[in-house]
């Protein structure tokens, strides 16, 4: 038995720009922070959780409570919401991921499980809206733990008991952004990149698609793909 862990945003769904935008501006209405995508983290702690943690710190000196995290995560979603009753094509699959997933699920060889750095009300949201959430799929969100390596690595442990097996003879990380290739890394997972801009070769992934529009070569890379760098 095999696993397979997906993140979400850009991954399994194309809403890494809406998700940033009512991202941080939820946390500069909040908290008076401004903040952009290129704002420097260690890349474990890119997450909603620690990415708030550490600008807050940063901002104000102090500790971002437990009911300052609710209120962000509350701005937040009413500010992903707004903006896809406006436009819902905000919100969609990436290409063939429903049809990989329906694959996966009838493979006697492999088990699917969700690792996002997104809280799980919006982790849920996004995949329902775009007709990829199945209940019965083990998920670690940033509600579970701060950090990326901590939330893949209870996934898999969330899939073990799930999935009732002692282990897996093979885990396959699937990301898009930098963190994702360095977390797969520090975990010794192999890995897969969704590269739609070119950016993941340069941090040590070797094995890149665009999208799932070729499901079965993209089965075919599960069973051969290796560490980054190895």
């Amino acid at each position: 038995m095999n696993l397979v862990v997906f993140d979400i945003d850009g991954t399994l769904t194309d809403t890494k720009m809406v998700d940033l935008d009512c991202y941080l501006r939820a946390l500069r209405d909040e908290f008076r922070i401004e903040a952009t995508e290129k704002t420097a983290i260690e890349d474990d702690l890119v997450t909603d959780t620690g990415f708030a943690r550490t600008t807050f710190m940063d901002a104000h000196g102090v500790n971002l409570s437990g009911s300052d995290i609710e209120r962000l995560k509350a701005r937040f979603m009413l500010y992903l919401e707004g903006a896809i009753k406006l436009d819902p094509r905000l919100i969609q699959e990436i290409r063939g991921a429903a049809h990989l997933l329906a694959l996966l699920d009838v493979n006697p060889r492999w088990e699917v499980a969700v690792a996002t750095g997104c809280w799980a009300r919006s982790a849920i949201y996004k995949l329902q809206h775009s007709g990829l959430y199945n209940p019965n799929t083990p998920m670690a969100t940033c509600d579970d733990a701060p950090r990326r390596s901590l939330i893949v690595s209870l996934a898999v442990r969330r899939a073990l008991e799930d999935y009732k097996v002692e282990r897996f003879d093979r885990i396959v990380s699937v990301g898009d952004r930098p963190w994702d290739v360095r977390v797969a890394t520090m975990l010794n997972y192999p890995f897969i990149g969704i590269d739609s801009d070119g950016i993941l070769a340069s941090v040590g992934a070797s094995t890149v698609v665009r999208d799932y529009s070729e499901p079965h070569a993209f089965m075919d890379l599960l069973e051969s793909v290796s560490v980054p760098g190895n």
